[in-house]
């Protein structure tokens, strides 16, 4: 999408999570594997075919989607999807070649994560005690250490990073109103509520490199997806970038902005 026209086309059918590097290439997830490929942001379509990353495991119970994240330095995380057998979980780091080696010790029902823009921490979504709530996690990747950034009795969903890592933004909806909030790292304040909606799920999902504006979907009653832009200043002004098919979702920006 250009936010500039809202001119669209489609560049990868049957995909999710689309993430532009800077080295040219455009990562994503299909049937739970990731791909990448060559892409030409000018032409916004890819150059020659894409190839398989990592491909995604299965064996039984619960369903948990792939999901990963990149370093600005090229650093891999990935967690496969598919049916797995126990949700204590743990962080690999997966170089360019797919050689794997432990990135933390700590281990735990992680739902969503997100790493830290110079590969140093992972922000990390986990259930609350007996299903009750949920929390915020950072893990030091240095120390190797786990603090808890935000408990909530209200569900958490995904969380994104300030451009300078000293904040983590996570989307809380409590009493049906879904709202986004702004925590510091290691700090003893409350999370900052920077935005309140209304009944309507806010999917947060990219922010501009200036840490200016948040990316995020809408999802209406009807299931219809807008993408919007959100300032990050708490003044409450949004404004719709994208919707039209109502089928659109997992926005990222690109590198310039």
């Amino acid at each position: 999408v250009d936010s500039q026209n809202g001119d669209s086309r489609i560049v990868v059918q049957d995909a999710m999570a689309p993430t532009y590097l800077q080295s040219g290439h455009l990562l994503y997830l299909r049937n739970g594997n990731l791909y990448g490929s060559e892409f030409d942001p000018k032409l916004a379509s890819l150059v020659g075919r894409s190839t398989l990353i990592e491909q995604a495991g299965a064996s039984e119970r619960r369903l948990i989607t792939a999901s990963y994240a990149i370093s600005d330095h090229g650093v891999l995380a990935f967690r496969k999807g598919g049916f797995i057998d126990s949700v204590d979980l743990s962080f690999v780091w997966m170089d360019m070649t797919g050689n794997i080696s432990p990135a933390s010790s700590a281990r735990g029902p992680y739902r969503r994560f997100r790493l830290s823009p110079d590969g140093s921490k992972i922000a990390v979504m986990l259930p609350g005690v007996n299903g009750n709530g949920s929390s915020v996690g950072i893990i030091d990747l240095g120390s190797d250490t786990f603090d808890t950034l935000h408990d909530s009795l209200g569900v958490l969903e995904i969380c994104l990073w300030t451009p300078d890592g000293d904040y983590v933004y996570f989307t809380r909806k409590i009493d049906e109103k879904h709202g986004i909030y702004k925590a510091q790292l290691y700090s003893t304040q409350e999370a900052e509520l920077i935005y309140q909606g209304d009944e309507r799920m806010l999917a947060l999902d990219s922010i501009t490199p200036n840490g200016k504006h948040l990316i995020l979907v809408q999802v209406s009653e009807s299931s219809d997806r807008d993408i919007m832009k959100l300032s990050a200043s708490g003044d409450g002004k949004i404004e719709k970038l994208f919707g039209e098919d109502g089928h659109d979702g997992m926005p990222k920006v690109s590198p310039d902005g």
